[in-house]
């Protein structure tokens, strides 16, 4: 099963090209419930969200204000911030079209993807007569869909490196309270933030919290390939009061050290759970999470 909503689209216009005074778009009417409930003052902050936009190949985590205007001449929903650099950079042109899924679960996650006439992807569209301006659309989201899981191992989709946005600050990050887990199917699953494991990655300069001296691959994006790794690992997941996906549960790992706290030797895992809770005991305890090493390594079998 799906964690996004059936994605809806917006055909860019002049406007939304900075022609104007547009700094994002102006999602249709039937577009607009999409994004929140309009408040019915004259300026107004909905919320913030969290896009993983898309163009071609590579992605970036941004953020973006959804904003409520109403005026004589204005009534709408507004999606403002650094929506408009975004797909500008990527080339976007009048007639375009950005599409939008958003999450079941966190109704502030989206993933967007800016679709231009001469892409493949284009061509993957379902409904060859949609409208001009915007509505529903069938399009599965890019990259792979499988960031619900419940097991300790990370998801492909989750792996997946995306740039991170310039502004964004552990502040973007707060600990929050446990949410629960979700129904997929037969299974209750836990959803992970992609954007908070990009941004640890960014925040430990692309480094091996075990060693920083291990070497990785570099991806396309200039920098070391390595994975992040819930430390308390999900399945532990309703133990505690807040919730494990949570950034200071969470680590840098090179590839081998990931597969070796997954696979190795229990002394070898031990010595290497011993780093990481030494290194990040400080950030747990002030997010919540109160655990001694030894609890940590019998979390993990090797004690």
């Amino acid at each position: 099963m799906s964690q996004w909503e059936k994605p809806i689209y917006k055909r860019l216009a002049a406007s939304e090209l900075g022609a104007g005074h547009t700094s994002g778009i102006v999602p249709t009417v039937d577009t607009q419930p999409y994004f929140g409930t309009p408040q019915k003052t004259e300026s107004h902050l909905i919320k913030k969200i969290f896009i993983e936009f898309w163009i071609g190949r590579t992605s970036k985590i941004i953020t973006t204000n959804v904003n409520y205007f109403k005026s004589d001449t204005h009534d709408h929903i507004h999606l403002t911030g650094n929506l408009l650099p975004t797909y500008k950079a990527g080339g976007a042109s009048i007639g375009d079209i950005l599409v939008f899924w958003k999450s079941i679960e966190d109704e502030n996650s989206f993933k967007a993807e800016l679709i231009k006439s001469s892409s493949t992807r284009w061509a993957m569209i379902k409904e060859p007569g949609f409208p001009a301006a915007g509505g529903s659309i069938e399009l599965l989201p890019p990259g792979k869909d499988s960031s619900l899981i419940d097991t300790d191992e990370e998801a492909d989709d989750y792996e997946i490196l995306s740039e991170i946005e310039e502004t964004l600050t552990q502040a973007d990050f707060p600990t929050v309270d446990r949410r629960g887990r979700i129904k997929q199917g037969p299974r209750m699953v836990t959803v992970r933030n992609k954007a908070k494991g990009d941004f640890v990655l960014k925040q430990q300069k692309y480094k091996c919290q075990v060693d920083p001296s291990h070497k990785s691959f570099l991806t396309p994006a200039g920098v070391p390939y390595m994975e992040k790794h819930h430390l308390i690992s999900m399945k532990f997941y309703e133990e505690y009061a807040k919730d494990l996906d949570d950034i200071s549960n969470i680590v840098s790992l090179c590839p081998t050290c990931h597969r070796q706290i997954h696979l190795g030797r229990k002394e070898e895992v031990g010595k290497i759970l011993g780093i990481l809770h030494a290194k990040q005991k400080g950030e747990l305890e002030s997010a919540g999470f109160i655990i001694s090493p030894e609890e940590l390594k019998r979390k993990y079998g090797v004690i």
